[in-house]
């Protein structure tokens, strides 16, 4: 994988973590017995998943950085 292309990578899974983050705060405010707009455990794992993608994505690019110099 070429640096620039995880580097791409890694801004667009940074941005969409926080889309999610803010999904998340708009849905935790509602009212007693009303139901959320959306399933707070699917954002939770949505959110762990792209954390995990993140998390490679950083190591790649550090890997690769290092390789190089």
């Amino acid at each position: 994988m070429k640096l620039a292309e995880a580097l791409v990578q890694r801004s667009d899974i940074t941005a969409r973590l926080g889309q999610l983050k803010q999904r998340a705060l708009r849905n935790a405010r509602h009212q007693e017995g009303e139901e959320t707009a959306e399933n707070p455990v699917e954002l939770l794992t949505e959110y762990d998943r792209l954390a995990g993608e993140l998390d490679t994505r950083i190591q790649q690019v550090n890997w690769t950085v290092e390789l190089a110099e």
